[in-house]
């Protein structure tokens, strides 16, 4: 919330409420909580700020006005906040939650030509290939124009949106698109699309998340962008059949990895990452369990030493003769003309792939930039995780924080990966996060997500606060976006 949206609760909050009991009935009634455990005793005007703060931390501000509506249903103040920050489809308008896939597989041909064709989708397959033109030398320019997107200069948006018209073609001939097009309106309301991209080495690399074809969603301006319409979501990766997780009933491990410099300084700010991590996930205390190292030494090790059902990792990454590897500890600055893998103490990622292995670990999280490139990700995804996110190329660390924490949120509780990315890409679109007002961090992200099921932490249906806190998700996902759209 804005702080002149949080004026305004206040104000009719204060309004419709006279006195503390009245709130308090409110509260208790309606809530289900005690005011004096979330305000401690302050007067009214306290009280009422104090749980304004304590409902947006747990995303439930919607449900905050909606109670007390219920309880002041003829108070005209309350009545105005509701129409004015309570979204269209927390009464009803209906949210993407099901998603159904758009497998569609590409490969390079020669220096000018790739070949698409569509496995499955709602509206049939396309099984003869078909070619299209793709110009190899392109590649390397198109990937460093995306590295550059997030300092957000004037022009960016230009640029981005430049790209993905160029991009577009390369997978979504006429006859892709026709499919594509149909696929979508075959959706149920409550239904999206996965479009599902199984790339070869060629092509896996490019900035696919700046797609834009306007043509396909119907919509133009940034809801041109397919990863912005929310109907849609965008991973790598063929399906792999596995056995299917039973319902989660205990805390899951997130476990944190940080890199530093040797002397102790935080040049990637791990430490403020961490830290807002630490607060954003404090009321799913109940759902995962945050634990921190340092990356350097053995604190991955001893991280991925026992089961682990998240790794996340903040710092830099590299590759070194074609093999990634993540920095564990930065040494000394670089003397000139020497690469970057002279400067660190590296964990290759041929060799992490082994410790995720043993720890279990369903989903493996990298804030650091390069860390979407396929010389990283490969041997992660030999590993059996069910999904890997790294970054494209260069990404602000507010911005990557951000989008973990939603991303955490919404998976702790058992929403899907589909889910919870869409949330995410739209809260760093939907913020001040970004550095540059024309910044396109929300396509830095790249997801692969080799999992047939997209649930990939499910909890039990008939716990209450499981349904509680994905409704609270699920009403902040239909905020509508604000003005930097």
């Amino acid at each position: 919330m804005t702080g002149k949206q949080k004026q305004e609760l206040h104000a009719a909050l204060l309004a419709a409420f006279p006195d503390t009991l009245a709130l308090a009935k409110m509260v208790a009634f309606r809530l289900d909580e005690n005011l004096e455990a979330i305000a401690g005793g302050s007067t009214l005007d306290n009280a009422v700020f104090k749980l304004i703060l304590w409902a947006e931390a747990r995303g439930r501000v919607e449900e905050l006005i909606e109670k007390a509506c219920e309880e002041q249903p003829d108070n005209a103040s309350l009545r105005a906040v509701a129409r004015h920050l309570t979204p269209p489809s927390a009464v009803g308008e209906p949210l993407a939650t099901r998603f159904h896939d758009f497998h569609l597989r590409a490969w390079q041909l020669d220096d000018g030509h790739a070949q698409v064709m569509v496995h499955s989708s709602l509206a049939g397959s396309l099984r003869k290939p078909l070619t299209v033109a793709s110009d190899l030398s392109q590649r390397d320019a198109l990937c460093q124009l995306a590295d550059k997107q997030w300092q957000g200069r004037r022009g960016t948006r230009r640029q981005i949106t430049e790209m993905g018209r160029l991009l577009a073609p390369r997978l979504f001939p006429p006859a892709v698109s026709s499919l594509f097009v149909r696929s979508l309106e075959r959706l149920a309301p409550d239904e999206g699309l996965r479009l599902r991209l199984c790339l070869d080495e060629a092509l896996v690399d490019l900035p696919w998340e700046f797609l834009y074809a306007p043509e396909l969603t119907g919509k133009d301006g940034l809801d041109g962008f397919l990863v912005l319409d929310t109907r849609v979501s965008l991973v790598r990766e063929a399906p792999v059949a596995c056995p299917k997780l039973p319902p989660l009933k205990q805390k899951q491990r997130l476990v944190f990895a940080g890199a530093l410099k040797a002397d102790g300084t935080d040049p990637w700010e791990v430490a403020a990452e961490y830290q807002s991590l630490e607060q954003a996930l404090a009321p799913l205390a109940e759902f995962l369990v945050l634990e921190y190292s340092a990356a350097a030494g053995d604190g991955i090790e001893q991280l991925l030493s026992r089961p682990a059902a998240i790794f996340h990792y903040s710092g830099h990454t590299e590759s070194h003769n074609g093999r990634g590897y993540l920095v564990r500890e930065v040494r000394h600055l670089v003397p000139p003309g020497l690469p970057h893998f002279h400067d660190v103490d590296p964990l290759f990622s041929d060799r992490l792939d082994d410790l995720l292995r043993r720890a279990g670990t369903r989903l493996a999280v990298f804030s650091a930039c390069y860390s979407g490139r396929w010389a990283f990700v490969s041997p992660l995804l030999q590993a059996g995780l069910a999904a890997v996110v790294g970054i494209q190329g260069g990404i602000s660390s507010k911005a990557a924080g951000l989008f973990s924490e939603r991303l955490y949120s919404a998976l702790a509780v058992g929403l899907s990966l589909d889910e919870a990315t869409i949330w995410a890409r739209q809260s760093i679109l939907d913020t001040e996060v970004s550095p540059g007002q024309e910044s396109c961090e929300w396509g830095a992200l790249m997801v692969y997500m080799p999992a047939a099921d997209a649930v990939l932490l499910p909890r039990p249906e008939e716990l209450e606060e499981v349904h509680r806190q994905q409704a609270a998700i699920r009403r902040e996902r239909s905020r509508p976006g604000n003005s930097r759209r």
